[in-house]
């Protein structure tokens, strides 16, 4: 039996080059995995950074806030729907409290408030959908009614019903933006399932005994799932949007905390005569529904698998080429 070249007790001869063995490479773990992933993401999309770049902006500002701006909740009835000054640079409401302050103070309020919508309709409609579609017969049958109907009702309407039921508040308001986001959950979720479970990977899975827990664990979700971040993502912008117009009918937020929403409704009746109180909480809220919407639409475009197939081959063909 022949030696190898790399083995070989032989003396090397004069000249020849050493060839030396390199050390296995470190193995990536999957957290290094995803942290790469997203950096890539983040990198290679303007889109995603802008959403993602103006949500820390405003996380950031909203945090300093309690260190550093007027306490909003102050009124100072001697400077009453005052405009941009040196020491209110939004102007004043028609309380005398400082719009800038408000502004920061009701970020937290208003991007919690969507967090509960989104994660209502999350533990709601995917977990149901899920449900509908693996098992499918009865159970779909059931599930999808139940959503069919809820989806009948206009969106608005039937959160307004849902918290005359519950009372107002915030956190009632967006547990009931939640019920209403959860049927479109549901139903992207089992078309998901319906079309995964399908697979030939999952039909091994059952030949070779694995349990319905472990299929759906390792087979179903990891690939079913993706639309749903899009969604979910897309969500975040509906449910602040939400949280603004339950707020302005005086169902969200109550007085006299502050959240994009109320300042909104209190800015709505003075604007025949101090119509710059309503630009700022607007435009604070069309950016921040623009930058849920724009990660969105890159979280779309970088967990499709057709695109991440194409970008891989011009990869290989770009290194390919001399």
């Amino acid at each position: 039996m022949t030696s190898s070249p790399l083995t070989s007790d032989a003396p090397l001869a004069e000249g020849s080059p050493l060839v030396v063995n390199e050390a296995p490479s470190r193995r990536q773990t999957p957290n290094r995995r995803r942290a790469a992933a997203v950096g890539s993401w983040l990198r290679s999309d303007r889109r995603a950074q802008f959403g993602v770049g103006f949500l820390v902006l405003v996380l950031l500002a909203a945090f300093a806030a309690k260190l550093f701006a007027q306490n909003p909740l102050t009124q100072d009835l001697n400077h009453i729907l005052d405009g941009p000054s040196g020491k209110h640079w939004l102007g004043t409401d028609d309380l005398g409290r400082d719009v800038f302050s408000r502004l920061l103070g009701g970020s937290l309020v208003s991007l919690r408030a969507s967090c509960i919508a989104v994660g209502v309709a999350l533990l709601i409609g995917v977990p149901l959908g899920l449900l509908a579609g693996f098992r499918g017969g009865i159970t779909d049958e059931i599930v999808m009614r139940c959503a069919d109907t809820l989806l009948a009702f206009p969106g608005l309407v039937l959160a307004v019903g849902v918290v005359a039921m519950l009372g107002p508040g915030l956190t009632n308001a967006m547990v009931a933006v939640g019920i209403v986001f959860a049927p479109s959950l549901a139903r992207l979720m089992r078309a998901q399932v319906l079309s995964v479970k399908e697979h030939l990977y999952v039909e091994a899975a059952v030949t070779f005994g694995s349990s319905t827990g472990q299929i759906v664990k390792r087979h179903i979700i990891p690939n079913a799932v993706q639309p749903v971040i899009v969604q979910t993502s897309l969500l975040f912008a509906l449910s602040l949007l939400a949280e603004a117009g339950l707020s302005f009918i005086g169902l969200g937020v109550q007085p006299p905390d502050p959240s994009w929403g109320s300042m909104l409704g209190r800015a709505y009746r003075f604007m025949q005569t101090a119509p710059l109180q309503m630009i700022a909480p607007g435009l604070i809220v069309m950016i921040t529904a623009l930058a849920f919407n724009a990660i969105g639409d890159s979280l779309r475009d970088e967990l499709d698998p057709i695109r991440r197939r194409r970008r891989r081959f011009s990869r290989t063909d770009a290194s390919v080429v001399p």
